[in-house]
């Protein structure tokens, strides 16, 4: 009983340190030396190439309308993970759509079903006159509990546990999830037609992944990131490493591209991206978001950064009233 005892405080107390222990910055500077860009750095679309995901990602149960909601449904099949469900709620008269990427603690229910949760994105697309679009991640609502063990009840633990074994099969978390996107938005697309304009909008992981949304092969008109804004190379100069997840870091990810990377090819197809987030958010650098304008003013091109003060990691009101300003544009 003891052991028990002991076992579990070891357990809170190695949460508890985790936030506030302080990076050795000596070591954290040998990391960045070693990340230091190659001459011959391959790009985004090389690694997917290099890196296939595993996933297998099929077509279930075709687009279908769901009674009970009003939506349009895909059911989806996946190898690796539980399979999942895209929705979408779109009026014959709408000609654009909202795909929202939520964050990893949020799920699709929180974002569909009217009311006052905080990552309900219903009001935004109907000020806008817009439809809306989305689906759990791989390790969000039911298909969490049903991936690799059973019943987990938390992502982190999720998370954890694909993150230990994807890497010898020469993946990773980062790349599966890309791969589904990829999938995602191409059936969006195929559903709506090549008329209407598909609208990205992710928050906190959800927009880690936005950032790559409009280079998946499906036309994008306007790309929001919220709550994320940092490259691997300041995370490692600031030693920051341990604010994101695991989903966050591709396997050998530094020998091909980094945000900037990303970024830019994006912009330079004459794309726009929008960026928001917390002047107190710990996951968003200065100094990342500073080189991203830095680079796009230099070139004319559609990048806009909002930092919002005295906000943290929040999905609030006011950056909702962003977002319909943004896309109001």
């Amino acid at each position: 009983m003891l052991g028990k005892v002991k076992s579990a405080y070891e357990i809170l107390r190695e949460t508890w340190l985790q936030s506030r222990v302080p990076a050795n910055l000596r070591i954290f500077d040998q990391l960045l030396q070693l990340a230091k860009r190659p001459a011959d750095r391959a790009g985004f679309h090389r690694y997917l190439e290099d890196y296939p995901a595993l996933a297998q990602i099929a077509v279930g149960k075709d687009w279908y309308h769901d009674s009970a909601s009003g939506e349009m449904r895909l059911d989806f099949s996946s190898r690796i993970f539980a399979g999942g469900c895209l929705r979408l709620k779109l009026a014959e008269n709408q000609q654009a759509v909202i795909v929202y990427l939520p964050g990893n603690i949020s799920a699709v229910e929180n974002v569909f079903l009217p009311g006052d949760h905080v990552h309900n994105m219903t009001a935004v697309a109907g000020k806008l006159g817009m439809g809306l679009a989305g689906w759990d991640w791989p390790l969000q609502g039911a298909r969490r509990d049903h991936g690799l063990y059973e019943g987990l009840k938390s992502i982190y633990s999720a998370e954890r546990e694909y993150s230990r074994i994807l890497p010898v099969l020469g993946t990773c978390l980062w790349r599966e999830m890309v791969a589904e996107l990829q999938f995602a938005l191409a059936q969006i697309r195929r559903h709506i037609g090549q008329d209407r304009k598909i609208h990205i909008v992710g928050w906190s992981m959800g927009g880690c992944f936005a950032y790559l949304a409009p280079l998946l092969g499906t036309d994008i008109a306007t790309t929001i990131a919220i709550g994320s804004c940092a490259s691997v190379k300041d995370l490692l100069a600031e030693g920051k490493a341990r604010v994101h997840g695991y989903f966050f870091y591709p396997l050998n990810g530094m020998a091909y591209f980094d945000l900037e990377d990303v970024v830019a090819e994006t912009l330079a197809k004459k794309q726009s991206v929008r960026i928001i987030y917390g002047e107190h958010d710990a996951g968003c650098l200065e100094k990342t978001s500073g080189a991203l304008v830095h680079a796009a003013d230099e070139k004319k091109q559609d990048l806009q950064v909002t930092v919002l003060p005295h906000h943290g990691h929040t999905f609030s009101p006011i950056v909702k009233q962003r977002i319909v300003e943004y896309l109001s544009a």
